[in-house]
């Protein structure tokens, strides 16, 4: 099969110039990881990055701080990484990536005792 042109989804970074096809000024290289292509959180926070993944909403710095998940249809599950927190009725201790979680299923239940723990959270990344 000689003359045969490899697809240029297939060639080589050298052979594409250098970046690859994919590599654009909006998209990232193929094979980035998911954490390239996180968004700013806001401007209030310059250095976290907010990262949408299929099951779940990281928070993240220079690691993850928080996910968000839906737990159920009509629950939230905030997991938080507090390394020296005591649980309480509200704050759960979990395992795996996140140290604590938190159920929220109203609007009213996002209040300073929540936020702090989030601040603390990214305080302590």
């Amino acid at each position: 099969m000689r003359g045969r042109r490899t697809p240029a989804h297939r060639r080589s970074p050298r052979a594409t110039g250098g970046a690859g096809v994919l590599a654009t000024p909006e998209l990232p290289r193929f094979g980035a990881s998911p954490a390239h292509r996180a968004r700013p959180a806001s401007p209030r926070y310059p250095n976290s990055r907010v990262l949408a993944q299929p099951p779940r909403v990281s928070l993240r710095r220079h690691r993850p701080f928080a996910l968000i998940a839906a737990a159920s249809a009509k629950r939230l599950q905030l997991g938080v990484n507090l390394a020296d927190a005591a649980p309480t009725d509200r704050l759960l201790l979990a395992g795996g990536m996140c140290t604590h979680t938190v159920s929220v299923t109203s609007l009213a239940e996002v209040d300073p005792e929540l936020l702090g723990w989030l601040r603390a959270a990214y305080e302590g990344n």
